[in-house]
């Protein structure tokens, strides 16, 4: 059957509208009026204006999404939702009582625009057997434009739901055929359908006329009706002159007090334009944001907006009429704005007069023209030469380069960005330039240093794969083309301060979990090799010198904790208790608080009842008062039973992965082997033709040939029974159960009464905390009786098997004839072995214990945890050297737990670091520190500090106390917090966070500094613990 093009789809369903516009003007009223009150957040006077629309127009789509919308906002806690949900079942269980199940979904209070995505992607695929239905769903719920034939499925079937929904579907029709070349103005029948829809005074209809070139209507009335949206343009200005307050480079900003919904833009637009966090992260939220009001006009005018800001379709064909389709002036006397301007933000926001301005305008012209060779010339040019930060002009490189085809020129481009804005590094298409699983012949033409970036970007959050190897690679191929023996060598070969050798030293090179080069052979090499470029990059310009200095701080700290390590047994069972909870968070706990908060979910029908249910209500042989019955597990108990699984299970973090890690490769066989090894009695490989065997021969020289060869053939076989039994212990036993493993001794399941138990606490649970902790609780006692039978295996049959081989062992020694001599040495040897294993399956043993956290930390004195710090400082500024002078006020001997180290270290170093930068020494400073702990009320123990130095005969004293005055003004100003994260002069800022910090483990600390009149410099520093985070040896010794 020949499909109708969806051009002729909205010309029928135009001539079907106009006879209606006077109703279809009322419902353009009741939009704006809906929309000026969702500005404000007045939703109960929402919710009227909707029921007066019902009133008026009937029931729609439109009116029951907005219903939704606004009863989310009203009483997201209530039952009115389900409520509602189940009275559209109780009508027809068809696509009305669908599509409002799916929008309670959307529009729940904890729902994001992915997550629902995620759950409504896999139903709609389900439908494949109705392409019709599949299309149109996809369009309503999902937004995803992604065929005119999509478009149209979508058009016919939201026509026949009311007059309302026709007028919306058209608009939604239009906007997703804008960005199509093939509908521009040579489109006469589209043109056309547009011109007649023109009799409708919509400032959205008139918007999309001038976008796709369709002759004005005389019948048009002057005034055309709005809603009143969001002033996307106003609040980016707003931002970006909070950003650049002295440039003149962008239009003034009268934007006057901000709505609601503005405010919200607000905030995350301010992050994407800082491009210091992800942009991409941002714009998914604004996504989210706007999705919770898709009814209104402004909720897709405000991705068009968002795309045309920092995403690089920009020099796309088609892109301009697309975003000119959503643009309405902000104030009267824009609404002759030139075309040009109305499709792109930049040129609302560049000042017309600027060079800026002008060069954007030629750029997209010429790009339109596909003239990319002319466009990228004067872009070039003028962003080589000039200081300015102009994020839309780089982007516009960026789109402009990667049509041309030109992938080096778009990956340099990129590169530029990347490095002013790194937010951005999700948005630029590094994956499409260097990624893809490409091989290194595609990539050997790029310039090294802007392929090592691009790689960098493509490979993040991989372990193995071809990506990850060409970063490898590139950064081996740099080293030796610039003919460097170490990383930091780099810095010196390369001229220029160019600011990629930098980044790629402190971004690729620095982080360790890259194989660099082959000469980085060891831990400790490749640390050494890490705190040599970060001491390098300490004096490069236009680095950041405090997150180089915490760097160096975690490196030394690292290598601290590492040969404290080397000296202290750690348990070998684990799981990541914190990687876990980081992927429950992300994966679960979305559905754990819909399935707590609102009871929709629990209305959800399966995908084949759907089905039946739709294919029923197409027949028309559906009984509307029949319900679908639940026959599915409780979701709730579904949900904590995954998370339970996956403490088992999930890949890096459950206990699958540390007992592959730990236990299976070689540590727990090795360990048991060892002891035969010393005990001559097995080899490192195949006992025949090995070393060990050679030995044996040389040594039992008192007995015949004959007897020692039946003595090796005994050893032979000995060893490999013990190593079977060791690749028994290892495949089969120590594994978790499963129908692959049968005979593993960790056991996932639980009694009946067990999981009534847990599921009881799961229900129970207020918070999502509260939940993962009970899935957790309930992991780890599954997990405590695995760990008792495997001591007890280990303990047991295992070591009784072992007793078994060796007393075969000594009978077939009996059986050889040997020398008696020669007898009593293997006799000797078989017996050391014994005692060996018996020994390492004790030790063995004890590394299948409960969880122990504090067998992983390290208890410090406070004068180690002042020497450790004096080391990263040292570290740090290897120039510069403190002698410092102790005084230990305290009877008291605190033991301070490691987790608590690095904040400690911190504080410390900032004291440290202030001597450094504002005492005037040069070389080295004398610095005395007076200690003391204090037991106060409340369970609190306080560190006292006071940390004194002279100044240098140079330094001015009123100088400094000018500088302690303006800190104390930055502690006091309500944006301290900007502060923080500020580079020079905010040291005593950050110590005065660190000591009061919120975390539980310093709340109530204090920081005073002043300076004597004859020039000593006087930091007092209190950090406040909890009791239960120290250890008190006197008190341990009373008791």
């Amino acid at each position: 059957m020949h499909r109708v093009g969806v051009e002729h789809e909205i010309y029928w369903a135009a001539l079907q509208l106009v006879p209606l516009s006077v109703q279809i003007e009322a419902h353009l009223e009741s939009i704006g009026k809906l929309t000026a009150l969702f500005n404000v957040g007045s939703y109960d006077a929402a919710l009227d204006v909707i029921d007066d629309h019902l009133n008026t127009h009937g029931p729609s789509l439109w009116n029951l999404e907005a219903k939704i919308a606004c009863l989310s906002k009203i009483a997201p806690d209530s039952n009115i939702l389900p409520d509602l949900v189940a009275q559209l079942r109780d009508e027809g269980a068809g696509l009305v009582w669908y599509v409002g199940h799916k929008f309670c979904d959307l529009y729940e209070q904890n729902s994001t625009l992915a997550g629902f995505a995620k759950r409504a992607q896999p139903e709609i695929d389900s439908f494949e057997d109705t392409p019709a239905l599949c299309n149109y769903l996809r369009v309503k719920l999902l937004g995803n434009h992604a065929s005119p034939e999509a478009v149209s499925d979508f058009l016919r079937r939201e026509s026949a739901f009311s007059y309302i929904d026709a007028f919306e579907g058209v608009l939604v029709a239009l906007y997703g055929l804008a960005k199509w070349p093939q509908f521009g103005p040579e489109n006469t029948i589209l043109r056309n359908a547009i011109g007649i829809l023109g009799t409708i005074p919509s400032a959205s209809i008139e918007a999309l006329r001038k976008a796709f070139g369709s002759p004005s209507n005389s019948a048009v009335p002057y005034r055309l009706i709005g809603s009143p949206r969001p002033r996307f343009g106003a609040v980016t200005l707003r931002c970006l002159h909070r950003l650049f307050p002295d440039e003149t480079l962008f239009r003034k900003s009268d934007a006057g007090p901000l709505s609601l919904t503005e405010q919200q833009i607000e905030a995350e637009t301010l992050r994407i334009l800082t491009g210091q966090t992800s942009a991409m992260q941002s714009l998914y939220n604004l996504r989210t944001f706007a999705a919770k009001h898709q009814f209104l006009p402004w909720a897709t005018a405000l991705d068009a907006w968002l795309q045309g800001l920092v995403v690089t379709d920009v020099a796309e064909r088609g892109f301009a009429r697309w975003e000119a389709a959503y643009y309405e002036p902000e104030k009267e006397h824009e609404s002759g704005v030139d075309a040009m301007d109305a499709a792109y933000p930049w040129l609302q926001l560049y000042e017309p007069a600027s060079r800026e301005y002008a060069l954007y305008k030629t750029a997209v012209q010429l790009a339109q023209e596909e003239r990319y060779e002319q466009a990228l010339g004067p872009l070039n040019d003028f962003l080589q030469t000039s200081d300015q930060l102009n994020l839309g002009l780089q982007i516009l490189r960026v789109s402009i380069a990667e049509r041309s085809f030109d992938e080096s020129a778009a990956l340099r481009a990129s590169v530029e960005v990347v490095l002013r804005w790194p937010g951005f590094a999700e948005i630029l298409p590094f994956d499409s330039l260097v990624g893809n699983e490409r091989s290194w012949s595609d990539l050997q033409d790029f310039d090294l240093l802007d392929l090592a970036i691009g790689l960098h970007y493509t490979s993040r959050g991989e372990r193995e794969s071809k990506t990850k190897f060409n970063l490898e690679l590139v950064c081996k191929k740099l080293l030796a083309h610039f003919k460097c023996e170490s990383l930091a060598e780099l810095l010196e070969r390369i001229p220029g301060g160019d600011r990629r050798v930098s980044f790629i030293l402190w971004r690729v090179m620095v982080p360790k979990n890259l194989r660099l080069v082959g000469f980085l052979k060891t831990s400790d090499a490749v640390d050494t090799a890490r705190l040599q470029v970060c001491q390098a990059l300490l004096d490069v310009a236009g680095t950041n010198k405090d997150e180089i200095v915490a760097e160096i701080r975690r490196i030394t700290e690292g290598q601290f904790a590492r040969k404290v390590e080397r000296e202290i047994e750690t348990a070998r069972i684990f799981a990541d208790k914190d990687g876990l909870r980081r992927w429950a968070e992300r994966e679960c706990r979305e559905q754990f608080l819909r399935l707590k908060t609102s009871r929709v979910a629990l209305l959800a029908p399966s995908i084949a009842q759907i089905k039946a249910s739709l294919t029923e209500a197409r027949s028309g042989s559906g009984n509307s008062s029949d319900s679908i019955e639940q026959h599915m597990k409780d979701p709730l108990f579904a949900l904590g039973a995954s998370i339970f699984s996956e403490c088992f299970w999930k890949q890096d973090d459950g206990l699958d992965h540390f007992l592959s890690l730990r236990i299976r490769h070689g540590s727990l066989s090795g360990y048991l082997r060892a002891p035969l090894e010393r005990g001559r009695l097995v080899s490192q490989g195949a006992f025949a033709g090995s070393v060990l065997e050679t030995e044996w021969k040389a040594t039992l020289k008192s007995s015949t040939t004959e007897s020692v060869n039946q003595l090796l053939t005994h050893l032979t076989l000995f060893q490999e029974q013990f190593d079977a039994s060791l690749e028994a212990l290892r495949k089969e036993y120590v594994q978790i159960r499963s129908k692959d493993k049968p005979k593993g001794i960790f056991a996932i399941g639980m009694t009946k009464p067990a999981w009534d138990v847990y599921y009881h606490q799961w229900e129970g649970a207020e918070t999502f905390e509260q939940f993962f902790e009970a899935c957790w609780a309930a992991f780890e006692d599954v997990l405590d009786v695995s760990l008792e039978d495997v001591r007890k295996f280990l303990r047991g049959q295992f070591t009784q098997d072992c007793e078994k081989l060796f007393d075969t062992l000594r009978r077939a020694l009996d059986q050889c004839g040997l020398d008696a001599q020669d007898r009593a040495n293997l006799v000797t040897c078989i017996n050391n072995s014994v005692r060996g294993l018996q020994d390492a399956v004790a030790v063995v043993a004890n590394w299948f214990v409960p969880f122990e956290p504090l067998r992983d930390e390290v208890e410090l004195r406070f004068e180690q945890v002042l020497e450790v710090a004096l080391r990263v400082f040292k570290n740090a500024r290897p120039g510069f050297t403190l002698d410092v002078e102790q005084h230990g006020e305290s009877d008291a001997d605190v033991f301070i737990s490691s987790h608590l180290l690095p904040r400690m270290s911190d504080a410390l170093f900032i004291i440290f670091d202030n001597v450094y930068r504002h005492s005037g020494h040069v070389s080295g400073a004398k610095v005395k520190i007076v200690w003391a702990w204090t037991f106060e009320i409340g369970n609190r123990v306080t560190l006292n500090m006071r940390v004194e130095n002279t100044i240098a005969e140079t330094k001015s004293v009123d100088a400094v106390r000018a500088g302690f005055e303006e800190a104390r003004a930055k502690i006091s100003s309500e944006r301290s917090g900007d502060a923080l994260v500020g580079e020079g002069g905010t040291g005593l800022v950050k110590l005065v966070r660190i000591a009061q910090s919120d975390t539980g483990q310093f709340r109530g600390g204090r920081v005073a500094f002043d300076i004597s009149n004859d020039g000593v410099v006087s930091i007092e520093c209190a950090l406040t613990f909890l009791i239960n985070t120290l250890r008190m040896a006197e008190l341990a010794d009373e008791s």
